[in-house]
């Protein structure tokens, strides 16, 4: 059996999209962040596993990647890959500057 987080008390806000409250320590125990940038914490995952019932969120503390560590204790998990397709960390890291980030709809009212 492998090593897994896991995440109580999580809403699942869309398909592949979670949230939680965690204290930014603990955001740490997921992983380094990259970035330390305003309020919000976000986590990339591959291959989470969620639960209704009981708002769990299992994430595979292989395949996470702590994208910003915010200030709050408010953290976005989001889903990075297809839910067939796992892959490590490292993966993720190396892809990261292969992938141009693409245009962002000005129209978009949540987008300052």
């Amino acid at each position: 059996m492998a090593l897994r987080h896991a995440i109580g008390d999580t809403l699942e806000i869309g398909h592949g999209v979670w949230l939680a409250e965690l204290s930014p320590d603990d955001v740490r125990r997921i992983g380094e962040g990259q970035f330390s940038v305003g309020g919000r914490s976000v986590v990339g995952v591959s291959g989470a596993v969620y639960i209704r019932e009981t708002r769990m969120l299992s994430i595979d503390p292989g395949s996470a990647i702590v994208l910003n560590i915010g200030e709050s204790k408010e953290v976005c998990f989001v889903e990075l890959l297809d839910e067939n397709k796992l892959i490590t960390k490292s993966e993720i890291v190396d892809g990261a500057d292969k992938k141009p980030l693409g245009d962002v709809d000005k129209r978009d009212s949540r987008i300052g």
